[in-house]
């Protein structure tokens, strides 16, 4: 039988929240958390959870209930979930840039009890269930006495919504168990230390961020906090790292691409996920004294399934699974593979979720008896793979249509429905279109004439987070379709890069504005960008924006800051300010 459990071997487990108590008593003036200046002691961090946790107890949260937290990256969002956890209750994280009908929806779903966050955050989700702010929960009290013991492993500890097929994402319902057994695995294999200053670059509403405050607190280092405008890809993320002293970071190979590597600072630790790694990506980022670590998981299993060191410049595979983890390769028939052959991937042991909260017939599509174990249950992930004969596993693609886009997972039922729901569009579908190395989602449909696209970003906008938006709406007289009538993706996210060039490169132009325009269509694959066109709303994003700087600089011979793009927008406001800046 061909699997890949893991070779290395972790600590004993231990929970989040006991690692800061742990932590607390036999270092307490050690750093746990440092935000701007702002920081917080393990033991600080210690008491001032145990005291959230009591005040939550005190608005009638119980051990089983679901609390929700949105707010910016602070030291008091750490605190809430560390509170959470400790009265017993499981988080869901909410990412307040998040559309209000998608955050109800979320709320809706998991019945939380509560939600505290940041005032910003609270201002959007009032009168749907408690809110308060994090101070706004008042004094613990003193008749709370003693928490409630928190010992059963198989609770629920969180919970992280993914795309969804069927128009609305899915609530995946993740244990203590599960989280105890990364903390442990990755201990051993990443083998942070109390020097260690770890970056939560990850949105709130990714499982990465729950991996990172993990990692960090299990090493007893320093989590590092910071805004996301320094958290852009490029010379902002760069900046940082360096400001910081940043030790470990966790980012897709999308970000790195256009990241330079400040080289100089102590980066010792690397971690790549969410997307497959261009061997051109790590051999740039590889370097002595620094560890760069290709890992794979869906959310579904706990984060991480499998890792690998990457040590060569070949293509990077995602490695073998880790303690607790069984990773197998198997056909349509749950047969093992053969060494080299193509199967799909089967997620087993202790990481594997309850399953989707609210979605019984999903979860048992999905979430399969195994055949291997004793009453346990596999996750299909529906990534397919081959597997080396001594379990190294090397990504290869979908068996579904499932896609990929800036490290996210998104079911392209969720949006095509919306798509086809627009006036007079009759058919629709999505594909993921590789842009200069980054992944945008564009979308095709099939009508008579065509949409009012402004409208329909701003419809999409207001229901779905950024990242769901297409960048691009496209007219075509029928979708391609293969021999089985699914639609052919590929070629759409073919046709779309050849027939999406912009102007030659070479063309001179008349203005800076109109060189602006030139190298705009050039970044964006469109025919034309006008002096007037929102970069943003004309399928711009935050990597695309880092490659346009890129682009910018190189022709235009002189350093363009990325935030003149996030500020200006329009190619004429941004060739204002670059003439003021050059006149000046």
């Amino acid at each position: 039988m061909l699997t890949a459990d893991g070779p290395v071997a972790g600590s004993p487990p231990v929970s989040l929240h006991g690692l800061i108590a742990a932590r607390a008593a036999t270092h307490p003036q050690a750093t746990a958390v440092e935000h701007h200046g702002v920081t917080r002691t393990y033991r600080e961090l210690d008491d001032e959870s145990t005291a959230f946790a009591k005040r939550l107890y005190a608005r009638g949260v119980r051990p089983g209930d679901v609390v929700a937290i949105c707010g910016r990256r602070s030291p008091e969002r750490v605190v809430a979930v560390l509170g959470t956890l400790k009265a017993g209750a499981a988080f869901l994280p909410l990412d307040p840039a998040f559309p209000v009908e998608r955050l109800h929806l979320m709320l809706t779903r998991v019945a939380a009890r509560i939600v505290v966050g940041d005032s910003a955050g609270i201002a959007r989700l009032a009168g749907v269930v408690p809110a308060y702010t994090y101070d706004g929960l008042g004094p613990a009290p003193a008749a709370a006495g003693t928490l409630p013991a928190v010992d059963d492993p198989d609770s629920l500890a969180y919970v992280i919504f993914t795309s969804g097929s069927t128009g609305q994402p899915k609530g995946v319902a993740l244990t203590h168990r599960g989280l105890d057994n990364v903390i442990a695995g990755h201990r051993a294999i990443l083998a942070l230390g109390p020097d260690d200053r770890v970056l939560q670059f990850a949105p709130f509403s990714f499982d990465g961020v729950v991996f990172e405050t993990a990692l960090a607190f299990g090493a007893g280092a320093t989590l590092i906090l910071a805004e996301d405008d320094e958290l852009l890809p490029g010379d902002p993320l760069a900046g940082t790292i360096a400001r910081c002293r940043v030790t470990y970071l966790g980012a897709p190979p999308s970000t790195l691409a256009v990241t330079p590597d400040p080289g100089v600072v102590p980066l010792a630790t690397l971690l790549t996920a969410g997307e497959q790694c261009p061997p051109h990506v790590a051999a740039r980022w590889r370097r002595p004294g620094r560890r760069f670590f290709n890992a794979y998981g869906p959310t579904e299993t706990t984060i991480w399934a499998t890792m690998e060191l990457i040590e060569s410049d070949e293509a990077p595979a995602i490695g073998y699974a880790y303690d607790g983890v069984r990773a197998h390769v198997l056909d349509d028939a749950l047969h093992p593979v053969e060494a080299g052959a193509v199967g799909e991937i089967f997620i087993g042991g202790v990481q594997v979720a309850r399953g989707y909260i609210g979605e019984p017939a999903l979860t048992a599509e999905r979430f399969v008896p195994d055949p291997f174990g004793d009453g346990d249950r596999l996750y299909r992930t529906g990534d397919l793979a081959s597997v080396a004969a001594d379990g190294r596993i090397t990504f290869l693609g979908r068996t579904d249509d499932q896609l990929k886009v800036r490290g996210h997972r998104i079911e392209p039922g969720e949006i095509e429905w919306r798509v086809a729901a627009l006036p007079g569009v009759r058919d629709a579908a999505v594909a993921a279109v590789d842009v200069h190395g980054t992944t945008r989602l564009a979308a095709f449909y099939v009508a008579d004439s065509g949409i009012d696209v402004a409208a329909a970003r701003a419809a999409f906008r207001a229901e779905m987070p950024d990242w769901m938006v297409p960048a691009t709406f496209t007219r075509v007289d029928e979708l391609p379709r293969g021999t089985s009538g699914k639609v052919d993706r590929q070629a759409l996210a073919t046709a779309q890069v050849a027939a999406g060039t912009g102007p030659p490169a070479g063309r001179p132009a008349a203005d800076l504005v109109e060189q602006l325009c030139r190298i705009g269509a050039g970044i964006l694959l469109v025919d034309r960008v006008g002096p007037d066109d929102d970069f943003f709303d004309i399928g711009g994003n935050s990597l695309l924006a880092a490659h346009f700087v890129v682009r910018l600089n190189s022709e235009l011979g002189h350093k363009v800051p990325l935030s003149t793009v996030f500020d200006r927008r329009t190619m004429r406001a941004m060739a204002d300010t670059l003439k003021d800046r050059t006149h000046a």
